[in-house]
């Protein structure tokens, strides 16, 4: 691996991380319950590592009433 491709490869990780990080304490704040907790938990698992990070965000539940 080129000095390049890690320095890519790490970046990426340490973006996918931020985005869990934000949408975990976004969840917290507005209540969501338990179960949407495990679906991301079951989502990060399985997109971390793997897929952009756009994808990531739009499989998020999306309350529209919320963001009113």
């Amino acid at each position: 691996m080129s000095l390049t491709t890690d320095v890519i490869s790490r970046n990426y990780q340490s973006t996918l991380q931020l985005v869990e990080t934000l949408l975990r304490r976004d969840f917290r704040q507005r209540g969501y319950d338990s179960e949407i907790s495990a679906e991301l938990d079951d989502l990060c698992l399985s997109v971390i590592g793997h897929e952009p990070v756009v994808l990531l965000i739009q499989q998020i539940p999306f309350e529209p009433s919320v963001y009113q």
